[in-house]
């Protein structure tokens, strides 16, 4: 249920969508340091938890992650809706896939320790115009993970030696 296992869970969600998908977690500040950004860009905000007991508050520990993922492609300061749409179209499917591909990752009992709840999905658009321009979507999830779930960390790679 470590931070580091969401995070690379949801890395390896968006880079297994194409060879051309960047991938960046950090603050929305961190992306602008980016000199240059190719696109499209898969990038995960800093994540918050609610921790808890589900079982009478001292049984089950469990791990509510609030996830926010910015889908981006690059855009022009002056583009237009005709220019734009196409943008939040591409950036869509995208997103679909991901969160489809995430999905089917926590139905494979190969690959987790522990179950992996996703909830409560919101997807609004985004347009980026600080040091470069960006346009796309912002989706906003939970993750729900139990106590002994660990995915593919420095920590556990020798079950996934095989």
């Amino acid at each position: 249920m470590s931070h580091r296992s969401v995070v690379q869970l949801i890395k390896d969600s968006a880079t297994s969508l194409g060879d051309n998908i960047q991938f960046g977690y950090g603050r929305r500040s961190d992306f602008n340091l980016i000199e240059n950004p190719a696109s499209p860009w898969i990038w995960l905000l800093p994540l918050t938890s609610n921790p808890g007991y589900t079982v009478n508050n001292v049984e089950n520990y469990q791990k509510t992650w609030n996830c926010i993922v910015v889908f981006l492609e690059r855009d022009r300061p002056d583009s237009n809706e005709k220019e734009y749409k196409p943008i939040l179209d591409s950036m869509d499917e995208l997103l679909d896939k991901f969160i489809n591909r995430l999905n089917d990752w926590s139905f494979k009992s190969t690959d987790v320790v522990g179950a992996v709840t996703l909830r409560n999905f919101q997807q609004t658009p985004f347009f980026k115009n600080d040091s470069d321009i960006f346009t796309g979507w912002i989706v906003s999830f939970q993750m729900v993970v139990s106590d002994d779930f660990e995915y593919c960390t420095p920590d556990n790679i020798a079950i996934y030696a095989n």
